[in-house]
């Protein structure tokens, strides 16, 4: 690795420690960051399927840095240096080479990739790792040698103990298969031996039996119950289109949606002038073009598993792999236009970047402030005593336990209706974000309201703890 590179990769790692979170901003988050101390899928630390490569590597960085925080922001900029790397790799193939900077720079400031990349979550790695896959499938499609494919084949296998639901993004990479078919063997070893990396210490740690039985209760759990799929949500299949396409446009293009700042209006421009002359430009080629038609299906296949079987409306990281699909067109628009209207295109690229910087930093800035539910757990925290009763159920309990500074409080499920009446007659104060005025029998003395920017989490953006006393 030359030292230009190495910059590279210090640029990405250090800015991403100077903006490492110290707070915990939601249930995923929390579960990931307890598996740093103690790696235990059976007490959803973290949950299934429990991404143990991606909890090895945080382990190592966290046994070092004694900080969840730090330990995190290093993969985090790790990982956005190999999607700059791969990309670029990517369009070095399509032609467009000697543009390491605009690249580079369109990547490093991009909003939702900054603040992805400090949230205690391995979905950046799953990026950097399913951007590496990219690159190998299209190099195996267009140069036919064996280890190009073997390599493809191991990189999903790693991208299973990563991030196992950006793994469907690989399903019509299978034309590998029919293309190689002479050397099926080796493919499919490759891709065993790959898995068996992560997948032997994690039976050795947690034992078959119990991965099986977490594994068939969380797995119908997300697909029926909790999951946010098209079969465990209330949601239309309108609102989960709205909820793509806002995902897409606000997190992907970084532009406007109703709610967001109008300032993001001029990312719209840029957005839709590069992408409608990026279709109009390429939509024969991608036809023509095996590897450019194999890289679109999966895109679309991949589109299709989040619309129907993941929480798509209140989880928008789900549509992180369209990320680098985006870097390659804004790029490839500022190219083109480049040839033939250099001072144009300079001048478009330094405003594309300066707004796009701009966002950024808002919204990292906002990110650095806790989010609501964290409030939440700090105003309880600062009034914490012998006379204060919390009432949580389900997710909240769960996070309002996991944190020590809590463990000397009074935690009632609100189905207890008997003991909170009676812990409220003996002079307790009890706390909720539930509306428990039909239990209690009369109105909050308190009403505390928290808020957070929705654009930097969309969970719990705004929450209310009632404060009940006699």
């Amino acid at each position: 690795m030359n030292f230009k590179y190495l910059l590279i990769l210090l640029i990405c790692i250090v800015s991403r420690v100077l903006t490492s979170i110290y707070y915990i901003e939601d249930i995923d988050s929390l579960r990931f960051a307890l598996s740093n101390e103690n790696f235990d899928v059976i007490n959803n630390q973290p949950h299934f399927p429990g991404y143990p490569l991606f909890c090895f590597l945080s382990k190592i960085f966290f046994s070092i840095s004694n900080s969840s925080a730090i330990s995190f922001s290093i993969i985090g900029g790790f990982a956005v240096f190999l999607i700059y790397y791969y990309t670029h790799k990517i369009l070095s193939l399509f032609g467009i080479e000697k543009i390491h900077w605009a690249v580079f720079f369109i990547i490093f400031s991009h909003p939702f990739l900054w603040v992805m990349s400090n949230r205690y979550m391995p979905d950046v790695l799953g990026l950097a790792i399913l951007i590496s896959g990219v690159y190998f499938l299209i190099i195996s499609i267009r140069n036919y040698n064996l280890n190009y494919a073997i390599i493809l084949f191991f990189i999903i296998g790693l991208e299973s103990g990563v991030r196992l639901s950006y793994v469907p993004f690989f399903i019509p990479a299978t034309y590998i298969l029919f293309k190689y078919k002479r050397n099926l063997i080796k493919l499919l070893l490759s891709f065993i031996f790959s898995i068996s990396i992560w997948l032997f210490p994690f039976v050795i740690d947690t034992g078959w039996d119990n991965i099986f039985d977490i594994g068939f209760r969380n797995t119908s759990g997300h697909f029926f119950e909790w999951g946010g799929t098209i079969a465990s949500s209330t949601d239309s299949y309108i609102i989960r289109f709205l909820g793509l396409i806002r995902a897409i446009t606000a997190e992907v293009f970084s532009s406007w949606w109703p709610g967001r700042s109008l300032f993001t209006l001029s990312m719209s421009l840029f957005s839709i002038s590069a992408t409608v002359y990026f279709f109009f430009s390429e939509k024969l080629n991608i036809l023509r073009d095996n590897s450019k038609l194999i890289m679109l299906l999966c895109v679309l296949v991949y589109g299709i598993w989040i619309f129907y079987f993941q929480n798509i409306v209140y989880k928008p990281r789900h549509i992180l792999p369209f990320l680098p699909f985006w870097f390659l067109i804004i790029t490839y628009f500022y190219t083109n236009i480049k040839i033939k209207y250099r001072s144009f295109a300079v001048v478009f690229i330094s405003i594309f970047l300066m707004f796009q910087s701009f966002i950024c930093y808002r919204l990292v800035n906002s990110h650095l402030s806790p989010t609501s539910i964290s409030q939440t757990k700090d105003w309880i925290k600062s009034n914490s005593g012998d006379d204060l009763v919390v009432c949580a159920d389900g997710l909240f309990s769960f996070y309002y336990k996991k944190h020590s500074e809590l463990n000397n409080l009074i935690f009632i499920s609100s189905e207890n209706k008997v003991d909170l009446v009676n812990e409220f007659n003996n002079g307790k104060k009890i706390c909720s974000y539930m509306n428990l005025d039909n239990i209690i029998g009369e109105k909050p003395n308190n009403i505390v309201q928290f808020y957070h920017n929705p654009s930097s989490n969309r969970l719990w953006s705004h929450l209310i703890l009632r404060v009940y006393e006699k």
